[in-house]
């Protein structure tokens, strides 16, 4: 059963002014109060917590010990107290998104956003998919096959995948489909669902294929600008890239020979689907996806 908490409020500041006098003071009520509210504590413990020393009170034992239990309870409830009356009142949406995409397709638009929403903050996680068992994501871009039933998700970008290659490296290479990558060092990530080995199954040759593999799509780019052979990647994490020909595109990719691809959806857990900060974050999403240009600052 908890103690009357006024009481233990009135104990812990008696315990640490000294004086029945000088806590009166600090909490602003009568000293008969802070008296009484002692005199309760002592009896809910049965324990005498204060020994009588002149105008001043000195704890007992069991009162030092009481006091140094208490103390964080008091000092946790003092934290969370002065958290919650400082917390912004701006919202703030937690975004979950695949790593690359993040870097490359929503980062560099995200000033446009943030520009026309100044009373929205935005808080960046990463995931491929939305992770269930975290209660704080408001929306999540997933990259997955089909949306899953239990959201409310709308298609947001094809995965068209290209090569990307740098442009020195281009130019004293003679590419222009599949079968010309032979010898030719091969970028692979080893997160993408649709990888080169998805491609070139089936060519005697790719045995003896050199590759270089990485973990995330970003790495891949910053390898192929390096010069260290070809990466396979969705376009639109790369456009920025190739729009400022840090990277080109050497050959397109038949259709027929891609395996069926993943898609990125922008899904909302149910508790969140009538959030208006969502909702807003949500159609300019959707509006950035139709084929406008990444920014290049």
């Amino acid at each position: 059963m908890y103690p009357p908490l006024n009481a233990l409020r009135a104990f812990e500041v008696v315990a640490r002014s000294g004086s029945i006098r000088a806590a009166s003071e600090i909490l602003n009520v009568t000293q008969s109060s802070i008296s009484r509210h002692v005199s309760i504590l002592e009896g809910h413990l049965q324990r005498k917590l204060f020994y009588r020393e002149g105008r001043g009170l000195r704890l007992t034992e069991a009162g030092e010990d009481y006091l140094l239990q208490i103390a964080d309870a008091f000092e946790t409830i003092s934290n969370a107290t002065a958290a919650i009356k400082n917390r912004s009142k701006r919202a703030q949406l937690t975004l979950s998104a695949p790593l690359s995409l993040t870097a490359n397709w929503l980062i560099p638009r995200l000033k446009g956003f943030l520009a026309e929403n100044t009373d929205i903050d935005i808080r960046l996680v990463e995931g491929l998919t939305f992770d269930p068992s975290k209660k704080d994501i408001d929306c999540a871009i997933e990259y997955r096959f089909q949306p899953a039933p239990e959201l409310a998700s709308t298609l947001l970008l094809r995965d068209e995948i290209v090569p990307l290659i740098s442009p020195n490296h281009f130019n004293v290479l003679a590419l222009s489909t599949l079968d010309c990558v032979k010898g030719i060092t091969l970028i692979e990530t080893s997160r993408r669902l649709v990888s080169w080995h998805n491609l070139l199954e089936g060519k005697h040759w790719l045995c003896q294929q050199p590759f270089f593999t990485v973990n995330h799509t970003v790495h891949a780019l910053e390898a192929a600008q390096r010069g260290i052979g070809i990466a396979l990647a969705n376009r639109h994490n790369a456009h920025h890239l190739i729009d400022t020909k840090k990277l080109v595109i050497p050959f397109l990719i038949a259709p027929s020979s891609l395996p069926r691809t993943p898609r990125y959806y922008i899904s909302v857990p149910p508790h969140r689907g009538q959030n208006k900060q969502v909702l807003k974050l949500q159609s300019w999403l959707l509006k950035e996806s139709k084929d406008r240009p990444s920014p290049n600052n």
